[in-house]
């Protein structure tokens, strides 16, 4: 069992100057996507993508957080 396909799901985080940041690189899509969810919580305001390969599966901007 295992992958068929041979790359890698990575989880990248964008600044607004455009400097790339791996947040996390799995085997498993299943695992890559928790990862993704979880960076989003964490990167407000910055750009976060789901890459598979040369391919952007999700590509969302990190919600700002509530002040109050």
């Amino acid at each position: 069992m295992g992958n068929k396909v041979g790359s890698d799901w990575e989880v990248v985080s964008i600044s607004p100057e455009g400097k790339r940041e791996v947040m996390a690189w799995a085997g498993n899509v299943s695992v890559a996507k928790a990862a993704y969810e979880e960076a989003l919580k964490h990167r407000p305001g910055r750009v976060v993508q789901f890459v598979h390969g040369a391919l952007i599966l999700r590509q969302e901007i990190g919600p700002e957080k509530a002040k109050g």
